[in-house]
């Protein structure tokens, strides 16, 4: 991904893993079908394992998380989950995010795609799927499987939510 130029597409050959990155250009990440697998994050660092300060399109990749705080998309920047791209994380301990759409940042959840919190244990704190703070194209699915039912227990968490029929 480092050695990507802006406008590339890096395809993943085989299943592999990654620790954290920052994509500051614009490319597309296919991942034909592959799984990316985080590495080296704690649940307690709160750090992100992807920032995006580019445009960032993931296609048809299974992007396993493993922990949260998955993906942060910067003001300025955008993101796409597209052709089947699935995100997912197993809960921890702590409150925790799977990914965050700052002010000012773009993101699109496109048919077919999901955004997911895996089943947990109950009795651990709960997470939300999505922090949206920017604008938001939904198309795909947000699930939250956790196991809490306190206000934390979120699919969506929105600063201004606003419905156009």
């Amino acid at each position: 991904l480092d050695a990507a130029a802006d406008g590339d597409t890096v395809t993943l050959l085989a299943d592999t893993t990654l620790g954290t990155v920052t994509l500051d250009k614009r490319i597309t990440l296919d991942g034909a079908g592959h799984k990316l697998t985080s590495s080296g994050i704690t649940a307690s660092s709160k750090v992100y394992w992807i920032t995006v300060s580019g445009n960032v399109t993931f296609r048809n990749v299974q992007l396993d998380a493993v922990l949260l705080y998955a993906v942060n998309v910067k003001s300025g920047a955008s993101v796409s989950f597209t052709d089947g791209t699935r995100l997912f994380a197993t809960g921890t301990s702590a409150r925790n995010i799977l990914a965050y759409n700052e002010a000012g940042g773009t993101m699109t959840v496109g048919a077919g795609c999901v955004l997911e919190v895996v089943d947990k244990p109950s009795n651990v704190a709960v997470t939300a799927t999505l922090k949206n703070s920017g604008v938001l194209h939904l198309y795909g699915t947000l699930r939250n499987n956790s196991t809490r039912t306190d206000m934390w227990c979120r699919r969506l968490r929105q600063r201004w939510f606003y419905l156009y029929l």
